[in-house]
């Protein structure tokens, strides 16, 4: 759209018509429609969690691990764990230094044991086949959080950006 000059009206009557008020505002309304836009792409994408950016999946072994980079303040969030011909079960551990940022509001299937050592929160699971783990996690603090997890012998690095 090519920058037309506003056309001045020629009248009898006596009105200031602020010419270069409207060219200020038709500039900051295409500035605020472009951030508007922007702001709507980035969170389509998963810039602010649930979504491509955000989901990271991570495989080690028979073991598959999915989290989130990005995530909301006191918003309920997955990790997933998928043990894919596991015989002997499964064993997730925690750091509490990690859990420490976060409610752990609910684990599917439910461990059959929890343990804590070595300043480790320790779960267990029965099962064999192919084993899926749910955690539901709020966090309970915002900024980076960094942290690892251990599946079945499997270190995985755990890294988020909480939004306040």
């Amino acid at each position: 759209m090519a920058n037309k000059p506003l056309e001045k009206v020629k009248t009898d009557l006596q009105i200031n018509e602020h010419l270069d008020a409207h060219r200020t505002g038709f500039v900051v309304q295409r500035i605020g429609l472009v951030f508007i836009i922007a702001f709507v792409v980035v969170a389509a994408i998963g810039l602010f969690g649930d979504g491509l950016v955000s989901k990271k999946t991570e495989t080690k072994g028979n073991v598959v691990f999915h989290h989130e980079r990005f995530y909301r303040y006191e918003a309920r969030m997955e990790v997933k764990i998928e043990m894919v011909g596991t015989s002997r079960g499964g064993v997730v551990s925690f750091p509490n230094r990690y859990l420490n940022n976060f409610k752990v509001e609910a684990i599917t299937p439910s461990p059959n044991t929890t343990k804590i050592d070595n300043d480790n929160v320790i779960y267990f699971f029965d099962g064999s086949g192919n084993m899926q783990l749910t955690f539901y996690l709020v966090p309970q603090a915002f900024g980076t959080i960094n942290g690892s997890v251990e599946v079945n012998g499997h270190p995985f690095a755990v890294n988020h950006f909480i939004y306040p």
